[in-house]
């Protein structure tokens, strides 16, 4: 049975798991700079929504299937990686963002959360990785011998509240680089250096290989 003291050692590996830095953390970055940590926290339900559907196949089983299968992890790779990198380059060529906030502290209006959170599950969606997470990580904690679909339940929703947590805190620091008074010239760079992350991620992916 997982206890309290169980429960309080997986948070912090939660943690660790959340913040760790990629695609979709660089996005709350990115939302917060342009919208504020509030906004990068909704956006967030787009990797959730996704990560949910991953708990659920991992908890019935057929997340470990989905997980060794060689020929699914090189679709949702290389859909990844074709994603990512279209990302980085659009990214990379635009030109100064108007919507970074300017020096009187105003922003600029936004077209809505659907098109942040559609982002967000696109990323989630297209990282193989996530899935071996959820299939190899996660039931270490997890007490065979007691309730395994309660203490997974309860290791999922701490798991997603940290992710909740990271994109707020990722949110939070670029909403701090947002306020900064950016004249185009610098906005270009923070572009070009979030174009090149993008496209980085995109080559990391592309070289990953399939864990036996």
């Amino acid at each position: 049975m997982l206890t309290f003291v169980d429960w309080l050692m997986f948070i912090p590996a939660s943690i660790l798991l959340s913040m760790t830095f990629g695609p979709n953390n660089l996005t709350s970055v990115v939302n917060g700079m342009r919208y504020g940590p509030a906004v990068a926290f909704k956006a967030c339900t787009g990797r959730i929504i996704v990560f949910v559907a991953m708990l659920i196949l991992t908890a019935s089983g057929l997340g470990i299937l989905l997980a060794t299968s060689q020929t699914a992890f090189e679709i949702i790779k290389w859909c990844g990686v074709v994603y990512l990198a279209f990302l980085g380059v659009r990214i990379f060529l635009s030109s100064s963002d108007e919507s970074f906030l300017k020096s009187n502290g105003t922003k600029h209006v936004y077209t809505g959360m659907f098109p942040l959170i559609k982002k967000e599950f696109m990323l989630a969606a297209a990282n193989p990785k996530a899935i071996l997470i959820m299939t190899a990580v996660l039931p270490q904690f997890i007490d065979m011998h007691g309730d395994y679909f309660q203490q997974f339940a309860i290791i999922s929703v701490t798991f997603l509240c940290t992710e909740y947590l990271a994109a707020w805190i990722y949110g939070l620091a670029g909403h701090y680089v947002g306020t900064r008074n950016f004249g185009d010239h610098v906005q270009k760079r923070i572009n070009h250096a979030t174009g090149v992350m993008f496209i980085l991620f995109a080559t990391v992916l592309a070289l990953s290989e399939h864990s036996k």
